[in-house]
């Protein structure tokens, strides 16, 4: 009697969170007898199922797979994404700060953004504020518009990373060199200054502190470009 009583409140609990959507779901599913009986156990007591309940209400059933969790994860990024796009080639984009910048600079890579006036933005923006831009916002900046291919390239843009580079190499971290060579080189932008710079930077600090894919990073983009520097591949290995 006392089992036949918790299990009672169970039902009457979840009923008021949502059991009455498990019942449609089993049958939409057309789940067997066994199946549903299994399924309601979980619901009420639980157990060690991938599945989980949830209260969201956008969930079909109060049951989230991990398919359903990655969804909405996908979702979220999505809108986060479109709130950072928003009005870009014309309201609010002045007033973005290096990090929102390389937000959306992400967000439009990652959303395969063709608009030429938000690139064009973007580039801009990104120009202006360069002179107060950590190292890991160049590296952002320049790897969003290399995973796009863009064509319609800022050249005083590339031109100012190169000598920003140039005037702090200090400040870059191996890390962040490595993912500028391989944009420059997906960008196939050898003839500027660079490479040399970044070559002169490993060769001077003979590559103290590199990491295995650093060292790739380097190897991968000077082979693409076909850049043979005999001084670097000693220190590189």
């Amino acid at each position: 009697c006392l089992i036949i009583e918790v299990f009672a409140r169970k039902v009457l609990r979840l009923a008021a969170e949502g059991l009455p959507f498990f019942f449609m779901e089993g049958a939409d599913l057309r789940l067997t007898r066994v199946e549903f009986k299994l399924r309601a156990g979980r619901r009420c007591f639980g157990s060690g199922s991938s599945m989980m309940y949830t209260n969201m209400q956008d969930t079909t059933g109060g049951f989230m797979t991990s398919r359903r969790r990655q969804k909405v994860a996908e979702e979220i990024v999505k809108k986060r994404d479109n709130r950072r796009l928003k009005g870009l080639p014309v309201r609010d984009f002045g007033s973005m700060n290096p990090s929102d910048l390389c937000g959306a600079f992400s967000a439009a890579a990652r959303n395969k953004v063709v608009d030429g006036k938000i690139w064009k933005s973007l580039q801009n923006r990104a120009l202006f504020l360069m002179n107060i831009m950590a190292p890991a916002n160049v590296a952002v900046v320049m790897n969003a518009l290399a995973r796009v291919q863009l064509e319609s390239l800022n050249g005083d843009l590339v031109a100012a990373v190169t000598e920003k580079v140039a005037e702090e190499k200090a400040a870059f971290q191996w890390n962040e060199l490595g993912l500028l060579v391989n944009a420059y080189a997906r960008l196939k932008l050898g003839d500027d200054g660079l490479f040399r710079v970044c070559s002169e930077i490993v060769t001077s600090w003979r590559g103290d502190g590199m990491t295995e894919k650093d060292t790739a990073r380097f190897v991968n983009a000077y082979a693409k470009m076909g850049i043979r520097d005999e001084r670097l591949f000693a220190v590189l290995g």
